[in-house]
């Protein structure tokens, strides 16, 4: 594979992992074949990463921070009515504003429990980011060994930062 072809796929894989393009939008921007973006997503499991990406904890937290905002907006709006019929002496619309409230406000706290419990498993084990550390520092030596005897101060360096304040 070329330089040329091989930064294509890798453009590729950036629009349909990272910012979730369809094959034939990458196609029509690369001016290759649907058919060919079809074969990189298949050969290089791109839609697995993808899918793994939509469900990590930070995805999740980004969709319900957006659901947080909606609700925000609804409170104001809400609040904004609930003075204006305060005003008007409508205590029957009142009442169902604040029970409309009410239930928004429950609805946020559910909502905040779920971002705390992401923040709580937002983390894996030591044990466990030790294990996929030392892959992937066995995959660059078998790369590159040369390059990986430059890194080991960096390596060392990396995990003792990572571990030290891993509770924090």
């Amino acid at each position: 594979m070329t330089k040329k072809q091989e930064s294509e796929r890798q453009v590729a894989r950036i629009l349909f992992v990272e910012r979730g393009s369809s094959r034939k939008e990458i196609a029509e921007k690369l001016g290759k074949s649907e058919h060919t973006v079809g074969l990189w997503v298949v050969k290089y499991g791109w839609a697995a990463e993808r899918t793994a990406r939509l469900n990590s904890n930070k995805a999740q937290r980004r969709r319900i921070e957006e659901i947080l905002e909606a609700y925000a907006d609804q409170t104001l709006r809400l609040l904004k009515t609930l003075r204006e019929r305060e005003k008007a002496g409508d205590e029957k619309a009142c009442l169902a504003i604040n029970k409309q409230l009410a239930a928004s406000g429950d609805e946020v706290s559910k909502w905040n429990k779920r971002i705390e419990l992401l923040n709580k498993n937002d983390r894996p084990s030591p044990a466990a980011y030790l294990a996929v550390m030392d892959e992937i520092f066995e995959a660059l030596r078998k790369h590159n060994e040369s390059l990986y005897h430059k890194t080991l101060d960096f390596q060392e360096q990396f995990l003792q930062d990572r571990l030290k304040n891993w509770g924090t």
